[in-house]
């Protein structure tokens, strides 16, 4: 698929395989933690990247795995909603 020079979120996260939705979660993290590109500065809504940019990142990082899920609760209250779902 082509992409123009400047890039929606939505073009975005069709561009690295997720949903708009979780890329919008996790676009900060991405920034801070893995070096996803800014948007560009002039774009505050709708945000916009330079696609040349993210193809680097995507090139450089590869696509970003998922966040591992959260603990799961432990205690006799989860053992007896597991097994309430169950039935």
């Amino acid at each position: 698929m082509q992409f123009p020079a400047i890039i929606t979120t939505d073009q975005v996260a069709l561009m690295i395989g997720t949903t708009v939705p979780l890329f919008r979660a996790k676009r900060e993290h991405m920034i801070e933690d893995l070096g996803f590109p800014e948007p560009l500065p002039h774009c505050a809504r709708p945000m916009r990247w330079r696609t040349n940019q993210v193809l680097a990142w995507l090139e450089a990082q590869g696509r970003p795995r998922d966040l591992p899920p959260p603990e799961r609760p432990m205690g006799p209250n989860v053992f007896l909603l597991e097994e309430a779902r169950r039935a």
